[in-house]
């Protein structure tokens, strides 16, 4: 169970982790410095439990690197971390949430996402780094209605 939620940004002394536990996962680490991005550390009783981000662009927002930590993975924190980025997301005024995934499909799938056509998504979520750049075009992209 999540205990602490925090806001983190290079230089803070968890950042490390996060970069090192996306490398792990073969998730991107080159755009995780560029504006408009927001990025979490979630903790539980026993320490670092995960990593996970956002960027809202107008009514869409896009889940970002998220990560759970070793020992922790069938444990239920992903789905809170899931959760609680799509809560923030809509608090942030995004009406749709969007992610690229290349192994968590299913995962996100039982947290109401759909896969979705990549030539059909919004303009201003083709524009990203991830989407243009950093994510294969063999990654699946998915969305998830935030309203109601």
């Amino acid at each position: 169970m999540i205990t602490e939620v925090r806001h983190i940004v290079p230089g803070d002394r968890d950042w490390p982790a996060f970069v090192t536990m996306l490398e792990a996962e073969g998730l991107p680490t080159e755009d995780l410095a560029d504006p408009g991005q927001s990025f979490f550390v979630f903790q539980d009783v026993t320490g670092l439990a995960a990593f996970g981000g956002f960027v809202v662009l107008g009514e869409e927002g896009m889940i970002r690197s998220v990560v759970v930590g070793p020992g922790r993975k069938a444990a239920g924190i992903g789905s809170e971390v899931a959760a609680w980025l799509m809560a923030r997301l809509k608090g942030e005024g995004a009406k749709r949430a969007w992610l690229l995934t290349t192994r968590a499909a299913n995962f996100f799938e039982r947290h109401g996402f759909d896969r979705a056509d990549r030539a059909k998504a919004p303009l201003s979520i083709r524009r990203t780094r991830e989407f243009t750049e950093l994510c294969a075009d063999t990654a699946v992209l998915m969305t998830r209605n935030l309203e109601g």
